[in-house]
C-alpha cells in the first residue's frame, strides 16, 4: 500500500528553485502556505540574490555553475541546463518530509487538486512496471508524446515534479554536463528530425537527460540523443508512462504560470505534448476514473486533429491565418 500525500502538507516539502523574481516570490510562497499550512518550503537560488524576508521559509544560496552557450548550433545563448540540476538537487537534499514537490519559481498554486490526483493514481500495472522505480506527477508542458509530431521519448516535464523525497534525490543526482557533450561529433549521425522540425542540433534537452539518467538506474537501455526513439527506448517510455507517472495540465493540477510568455498557453498550442486525457487513455488508468474508453478516445482524436491543424498552419502560413484558427478553437474547444 502506497503512503498517501496529506492534504495539509504535513508530509510535503516544496522546493522553489531557480532565479527568483522578488516582485512575485512572496505571493507565490503565501499561496503554498495558505493551501498547505503544515508544509515545508525551501527556496534554492543563487548567491548574491536579493530576497525579501519570508517567514517560515528555508533559503539556500548556491554557487552558480553558469549557463551554457549553445548559440553555435542555433540554441540559446544562455542555457540553464546545469543551473536546473544544481538548484534542484541542493534544495531537495534539505527536504525533511516524505514527499517532495519541485517547482519553478514562477509557478503559482491556486488549488490542491494534485493531492487527490497523486493519491488516486499512484499504483503500478503489475505486469508492466520497472522494478523499484518511483512514481511521479509531472506537468504536461514539455512532456512530449514521441508518437505525435515530436518524436522525443523520455522528454517529461522538469517544471513541476512530485514524488517521494527519496526518488527526487535520485532524479536530480546526475552529473553536470559540458558544452561539448551537447553537440554531435563528426562520427555521429544526426537524426533528420532536427532539420524537419527546424530546431537546433543540440544532442540533449535537460528534460530527456535527467529522466534518461534516472531510469538508467533501474533498467539497462541505450539512448544516444533526445530523438533516439529506438524500440528499446520506446518500450521504457511506454512502461514508465503506464505505471510510474501521471501527466496532467495546469488546470487539473491547480497551478498557473506567472511569467507572461507562459500565461496564455492553451492545450491546443501544446501540439507535441501529452494532455491529461492522453495520459489517462495510454496509461489505461481511465478504468479508475469516470471516463468511458470510447468517449475518451474520440475526444483525444479530435483534439489531436486540431493540434495537428494548428501545427501545420503555425509552421506554414502567415499570422492572419494562425489567428483565424485560434479564434475557431477558442469558440469550439476552450
Amino acid at each position: 500500500m502506497h503512503k498517501k500525500l496529506n492534504s495539509d502538507g504535513s508530509n510535503l516539502s516544496i522546493i522553489v528553485q531557480g532565479a527568483i523574481d522578488t516582485s512575485m516570490i512572496k505571493a507565490i510562497v503565501d499561496a503554498y502556505f495558505i493551501t498547505f499550512p503544515k508544509c515545508e518550503i525551501i527556496i534554492s537560488t543563487w548567491k548574491n540574490s536579493r530576497l525579501p524576508i519570508i517567514e517560515g521559509v528555508n533559503i539556500i544560496m548556491n554557487d552558480d555553475p553558469g549557463s551554457i552557450d549553445l548559440s553555435k548550433y542555433g540554441g540559446r545563448k544562455h542555457d540553464n541546463f546545469n543551473r536546473q540540476i544544481v538548484s534542484s538537487l541542493s534544495g531537495i537534499k534539505l527536504a525533511s518530509r516524505d514527499f517532495c514537490l519541485k517547482v519553478r519559481s514562477d509557478i503559482l498554486l491556486e488549488k490542491k487538486n494534485f493531492v487527490d490526483l497523486y493519491n488516486n493514481f499512484n499504483f503500478h500495472h503489475e505486469l508492466e512496471k520497472i522494478k523499484n522505480c518511483g512514481f511521479f506527477l509531472v506537468n504536461n508542458i514539455s512532456s512530449k508524446d514521441p508518437y505525435f509530431i515530436y518524436p522525443a521519448p523520455l522528454h517529461f516535464c522538469d517544471w513541476f515534479i512530485l514524488s517521494t523525497t527519496e526518488e527526487m534525490k535520485k532524479l536530480f543526482n546526475v552529473n553536470l554536463i559540458r558544452e561539448n557533450d551537447l553537440y554531435f561529433s563528426k562520427e555521429e549521425k544526426i537524426p533528420k528530425i532536427y532539420s524537419k522540425l527546424s530546431i537546433p542540433k543540440i544532442k540533449w534537452s535537460v528534460e530527456t537527460y535527467i529522466w534518461k539518467e534516472y531510469l538508467s538506474k533501474y533498467i539497462d537501455f541505450q539512448m544516444t540523443n533526445t530523438f533516439d526513439n529506438n524500440k528499446e527506448v520506446l518500450d521504457v517510455h511506454d512502461i514508465f508512462l503506464k505505471s510510474h507517472c501521471i501527466i496532467s495540465d495546469n488546470e487539473t493540477i491547480g497551478i498557473t504560470m506567472k511569467k507572461k510568455m507562459y500565461t496564455k498557453i492553451k492545450n491546443y498550442r501544446l501540439y507535441s505534448e501529452y494532455s491529461f486525457k492522453d495520459w489517462l487513455y495510454y496509461s489505461e488508468k481511465y478504468k479508475h476514473s469516470k471516463m468511458r474508453k470510447s468517449q475518451l478516445y474520440a475526444e483525444i482524436i479530435f483534439i489531436k486533429f486540431i493540434k495537428y491543424l494548428y501545427f501545420v498552419i503555425y509552421k506554414s502560413l502567415n499570422p492572419f491565418y494562425v489567428n483565424k484558427i485560434k479564434l475557431f478553437i477558442k469558440k469550439n474547444i476552450e
